[in-house]
């Protein structure tokens, strides 16, 4: 999945008028039960979304919480103004990484 992204990223910015985002997320949510899924796909939703512990007794961290709020920010960034980035925060090449900037 990721390489179909980084593929699909890649062409975008060569054939579109705008740059294109990934992230690659690997937190391991602490609901029981997923543990040996690691990071799954769509893990990222609850932090991304700002839901976090909705409907679940799982034992979040202060840095799942420092997650959420980046990962929501940057999500609000780009839906506001189609960039992740805001003045005063820059965007983590943890979080995101744009191909073919502007």
């Amino acid at each position: 999945m990721t390489r179909a992204m980084y593929r699909w990223a890649h062409l975008q910015t060569r054939t579109g008028d705008v740059p294109a985002y990934l992230y690659h997320f690997t937190r391991t949510p602490p609901e029981d039960g997923l543990e040996n899924f690691r990071a799954y796909h769509g893990a990222e939703v609850m932090y991304a979304y700002d839901n976090l512990g909705q409907d679940s007794d799982a034992s979040y961290e202060k840095a799942d919480y420092r997650l959420r709020d980046q990962m929501s920010a940057y999500w609000v960034n780009f839906v506001r103004n189609a960039d992740p980035n805001a003045p005063g925060r820059p965007i983590s090449p943890t979080v995101a990484r744009s191909l073919g900037g502007r």
